[in-house]
């Protein structure tokens, strides 16, 4: 099902009670997206617990081209969270919070 709403090109949303596989479903979607939707899919499994894994580390995040993120969803605030996050200021961070 999610594979035929994404080959449709709409959003597909997974929601559920905690602990019930939607991170271990999504790790398998990221897997499989490009031999099941085509060669020009690829999909990037981002976890966002990573945060709370580095918190009180130092870490280099490498994003290159950064300049060609002009699509919508990549905003202002979406680009001052990543540099927020590289200087410890971001509420992703919990340094703010």
């Amino acid at each position: 099902m999610v594979f035929d709403g994404l080959s449709k090109h709409n959003s597909v949303s997974l929601v559920g009670d905690s602990q019930t596989g939607k991170s271990l479903l999504l790790w398998h979607v990221a897997q499989q997206a490009q031999s099941t939707l085509g060669p020009d899919h690829e999909a990037v499994y981002l976890d966002m617990q990573l945060m709370r894994k580095l918190r009180g580390r130092k870490v280099v995040l490498c994003l290159d081209e950064m300049e060609k993120m002009t699509w919508r969803g990549f905003s202002h605030d979406l680009r001052s969270e990543l540099r927020g996050i590289a200087e410890h200021t971001s509420p992703l961070d919990g340094s703010r919070i």
